[in-house]
């Protein structure tokens, strides 16, 4: 499962096995399509969400494309404050339900 952990307090999870296309864009973020009986879209904003996190572990590649992340959560100002430079960011994530039955 990845959990997704947003500011307000809600949090949800989704399963790894609905995962579908997983886009990063430097200049949007990252897009999760999760495809099960309701279709969600996930779109995580923030910087640097293909940087080395860890040694050269990166968000993108060898974590979620990896299915290795167990949770993300957004990051208050004051944490968003205290990121050294070049370090990676979450902004926002913003998740979207599309009620259509998928393909």
């Amino acid at each position: 499962m990845l959990e997704l952990r947003l500011r307000d307090g809600t949090r949800c999870a989704f399963p790894y096995s609905w995962l579908g296309t997983v886009t990063y864009d430097p200049s949007h973020g990252i897009t999760l399509r999760f495809v099960g009986d309701v279709t969600y879209v996930v779109t995580v904003t923030g910087s640097n969400l293909n940087s080395p996190v860890k040694g050269n572990v990166t968000l993108y590649h060898h974590g979620l494309l990896r299915h290795r992340v167990l949770w993300l959560r957004e990051m208050d100002a004051a944490e968003l404050l205290a990121v050294p430079e070049g370090g990676t960011t979450i902004d926002a994530i913003i998740v979207e339900r599309h009620d259509e039955i998928a393909p």
